[in-house]
């Protein structure tokens, strides 16, 4: 019986040290930052010079996500540079602060002061469990990022938005039946002394909680290694 039991144990240990890790540590191509992601996801990265850059992250199939994908995304804007879009169109900010503004007016439809279905919350929840809805954008909270000490705001916008009706996955019915991605999306945007990243996590409403831990994670273990891709190394001030 004890060399049964023993057996069993050593089996064990060596499938716990086989397994799959949750996740791992990722260095960006560029050298410019380093952080944690989860374990076995694709990942497509992209670039203009050293004025933008993109790294995706994709996960397996979920179908609480539009078109079944989950992901995060990082981003490197540097100030007052245009990044020229794939559709022909382009982007320009002058910090942090004014991408939030664009990005909330542009791409949610979120106008301070109406009355509609767009909601910005914080990413901290009240007493009853439900994220903390904000008057507007100046009122998302301005933190110290723990890992790096650089300023870091975070927050989320819930917008839904009408899709086509082939589309199957991630998508809700509305009360005039027809479909919805009801989005529900979370942002960290850190600043740097050049430009600022943004790290994101496009997610529904329903499936929101999914994969919210691993893009915590991302945003906790973010680590800056320079001011952007090709900048000047920068010296970093962890947050007490």
């Amino acid at each position: 019986m004890r060399m049964k039991s023993a057996a069993v144990c050593v089996l064990l240990a060596a499938f716990a040290a086989c397994s799959r890790p949750k996740s791992v540590h990722y260095r960006s191509p560029f050298n410019d930052y380093v952080a944690t992601v989860p374990w076995g996801w694709n990942v497509y990265t992209d670039a203009q010079g050293n004025d933008f850059s993109e790294t995706r992250f994709t996960g397996p199939f979920d179908g609480d996500f539009l078109f079944g994908l989950p992901s995060f995304s990082v981003k490197w804007y540097r100030n007052y540079r245009t990044h020229v879009l794939r559709d022909g169109g382009a982007e320009l900010y002058a910090d942090a602060d004014d991408y939030i503004r664009q990005t909330l007016s542009q791409v949610y439809d979120y106008r301070y002061g109406e009355d509609k279905a767009v909601f910005l919350m914080g990413p901290d929840k009240d007493s009853s469990g439900q994220y903390r809805i904000l008057a507007k954008p100046s009122d998302i909270p301005s933190k110290t990022h723990a890992e790096s000490g650089l300023p870091l705001k975070m927050f989320i916008i819930y917008s839904p938005v009408r899709v086509p009706n082939n589309i199957r996955w991630g998508v809700d019915l509305g009360p005039d039946g027809k479909p919805y991605n009801r989005r529900m999306h979370a942002y960290a945007v850190i600043t740097m002394p050049g430009g600022f990243y943004v790290l994101s996590y496009p997610a529904t409403k329903r499936s929101f909680d999914h994969d919210l831990e691993a893009f915590i994670d991302l945003v906790m273990t973010f680590h800056p290694l320079t001011d952007g891709p090709g900048g000047p190394r920068i010296l970093i001030h962890r947050a007490d």
